[in-house]
């Protein structure tokens, strides 16, 4: 059982959302729905831009295990350091060992 906020009205029947916040209590990261590649033997993984010549990146897969999914990001832990980027979207368009160039000019190799 639950209280609505005062002013609120539900009629009998009608839908409502409860949105339940609770820590996660592990290291990670989020990271959009889009941005997950299925991996083998149902692992998961995320592209990492590794920095390569010129103020390109190379990408790397890296196997993430998800430990909480929400409806359009998820929390994953893994193989990926602070700091690293990470391919959002488009994973249908690339191959691992793909150089690529950021979209975000701002973005250097390092």
């Amino acid at each position: 059982m639950f209280d609505l906020a005062p002013g609120q009205s539900v009629a009998a029947g009608q839908i409502a959302r409860l949105t339940v916040r609770t820590p996660i209590g592990t290291d990670g990261f989020w990271v959009p729905t889009a941005a997950l590649a299925e991996g083998r033997r149902g692992l998961w993984s995320v592209y990492v831009l590794a920095p390569a010549d010129s103020g390109t990146f190379q990408l790397e897969p890296r196997v993430v295990e998800t430990v909480r999914v929400e409806a359009e990001r998820i929390y994953v832990r893994g193989a990926v350091a602070d700091g690293e980027l990470l391919l959002a979207s488009g994973l249908q368009r690339i191959t691992p060992g793909q150089i690529v160039v950021p979209a975000v000019p701002e973005v250097q190799a390092r």
